[in-house]
């Protein structure tokens, strides 16, 4: 039986992955574009969402450890 709460943290996992490979995307693509005291082709959201997904995973571990559900 699939578990719903394992399912919403999976697909927000999915989410973000997804908005990391735009934002890598986007300073890909900009990379060649000056930007006065940043480096050029490098984004300060990507950090943070693999810092998001990190502790997203976590949860996601923990739930399955507490409930031992695989929905």
């Amino acid at each position: 039986m699939a578990c719903e709460e394992l399912l919403r943290l999976r697909s927000q996992a999915t989410e973000l992955k997804t908005q990391m490979d735009e934002q890598r995307r986007k300073a890909r693509a900009k990379a060649c574009e000056p930007r006065p005291g940043r480096p050029s082709g490098k984004s300060e959201y990507v950090p943070y969402l693999q810092r998001k997904l990190t502790r997203l995973t976590a949860e996601i571990e923990t739930h399955v450890a507490a409930h031992k559900c695989q929905g």
